[in-house]
């Protein structure tokens, strides 16, 4: 799952929804992000939700330039992006269903935190929900470690790469020995190393955090009392299973369970000492009894997002994940309609059934699941008129990894990227073969009089069928 997706309007609702707490309707709400960046995450939530509105703030002219052409070259109308952050929006009118705070508590002080929350409660509607990511302790502090390691890398960014997951995949090998949860650390940010090494803008975004200096980090006790303070509760993680490959060793939930056994918030920090955890990403909402929800989880979509070599089922980015016998049944079901969507009423699982939310719920947080309440427009077959998606087509014209369906990132080569821009809807298959013929030409992998027409049609259709299957095609 990617940070696009898992601050998703949709995501949040539902895991929050799955956790037992009220959440607005998303297909109508007003949603505000305080530090969107080049907005790609939001541009793609508004296209989703065509009937909610959408508002992103970013301290960068920068960054607020180039999302906004983002969402000119792609018809999102319902988006709109401004200069500002915290400041910019407590100026803002009107309650709000969706805020999206991620990474802002790394450059806020105490008083700024407590700050933020109490805007949070301000502006938040009745049954809004808020998504906020902050370094976490003890592991943003074990994280010092791998920041130090590769304190010292040659900037080449080629040669800065490969050093940096083979540093990392030596360095775990003495920690396994005297300290497990720092291996697990090491070992997970080497394999998204490993991962990223043929997408080189995302690769050295992570080398640039990794060798940066360090962020403000919390522990989870202090942001939830900032939390309660301002009439807030945590309700859930967007995400987990991030740090360890292992889940939770169940002696040591049991024991935090019966040091803090009435305070949530308490076990929820004893999790964080015993899997070292480095980074959270909290959803947040308003205190209060029983409440009707507006997402009723019979009514979502879902897909299933896992890899399975060797019985050792894993997320997209690598990272092992440990499913309950039922949450398992339903990725394994699901993984025949890949990468189309499915009702949940025809995937075998009663979503009112407190165990079967539990496991959803669990496979969402994991990455092994994704759920939408509007179901994205997603062809999973080769059409006579291929048309990729609008934000897919935008980001291969600018030579970046595709933006497909779930919110995740697949990376190109130069020819795919090439193609996958032409494919608007309006070219037949004859033409596309001319379009490929001529990207051939032009990168010099073809010669200048082209190839064999069955040749260039045959790379045509898998490229297209490949597509299809990485969630890259619009209905």
């Amino acid at each position: 799952m990617s940070v696009a997706a898992e601050k998703d309007p949709q995501h949040l609702a539902i895991v929050a929804a799955l956790a037992g707490a009220a959440t607005p309707d998303v297909t109508k709400a007003r949603v505000v992000d305080i530090a969107c960046g080049d907005g790609e995450g939001l541009v793609a939530s508004a296209l989703a939700l065509p009937g909610a509105s959408f508002v992103g703030l970013d301290a960068s002219e920068k960054k607020v330039d180039e999302a906004r052409a983002l969402a000119e070259a792609v018809g999102a109308t319902n988006v709109r992006f401004a200069i500002g952050s915290l400041d910019a929006a407590e100026a803002l009118d009107g309650s709000v269903d969706v805020v999206v705070a991620d990474g802002v508590c790394a450059s806020l002080d105490d008083a700024g935190v407590t700050r933020l929350f109490a805007w949070i409660a301000r502006t938040l509607s009745p049954c809004g929900i808020a998504y906020v990511s902050f370094d976490a302790m003890p592991g943003a502090r074990m994280l010092g470690v791998v920041r130090a390691t590769l304190a010292h890398l040659t900037p080449d960014k080629l040669v800065r790469r490969e050093l940096a997951a083979g540093l990392l995949a030596h360095f775990e090998v003495p920690l396994d020995a005297v300290e497990p949860a720092y291996a697990g650390m090491v070992r997970f940010k080497a394999a998204q190393l490993a991962q990223l090494l043929v997408a080189s803008p995302e690769a050295d975004a992570l080398l640039d955090d990794l060798s940066g200096s360090e962020a403000r980090a919390f522990y989870f006790e202090a942001i939830a009392r900032r939390a309660d303070d301002a009439g807030l509760a945590w309700i859930a993680e967007a995400r987990t299973h991030d740090v360890l490959d292992e889940p939770l060793d169940p002696a040591a939930a049991e024991l935090a369970a019966s040091v803090a056994p009435n305070d949530p918030n308490a076990r929820e920090q004893y999790t964080d000492f015993f899997r070292g955890r480095t980074f959270r990403r909290g959803v947040f909402g308003r205190k209060r009894g029983d409440a009707t929800n507006a997402l009723l989880p019979s009514t979502l979509h879902v897909a299933t997002r896992v890899r399975v070599a060797d019985g050792r089922m894993t997320n997209l980015q690598g990272v092992s994940i440990a499913l309950s016998t039922d949450a398992r049944a339903l990725v394994d079901e699901l993984a025949s309609s890949a990468p189309e969507t499915r009702p949940i009423d025809r995937a075998r699982l009663v979503p009112d059934d407190p165990e079967s939310r539990a496991s959803l719920l669990v496979a969402l947080q994991s990455g092994a699941l994704r759920a939408f309440v509007t179901p994205p427009s997603i062809c999973a077959r080769v059409t006579a008129r291929p048309r990729a998606l609008a934000l897919a087509r935008e980001r291969s014209r600018a030579r970046l990894p595709a933006s497909n369906a779930y919110g995740e990132r697949v990376s190109l080569d130069d020819v795919g990227a090439a193609f996958l821009a032409e494919l608007d809807g309006t070219r037949d298959l004859e033409a596309l073969i001319e379009d490929l013929t001529r990207i051939g030409i032009e990168r010099k992998i073809l010669p200048p009089t082209g190839a064999d027409r069955s040749k260039v049609a045959a790379s045509a259709n898998a490229m297209l069928a490949a597509f299809a299957a990485a969630g890259l095609m619009e209905a």
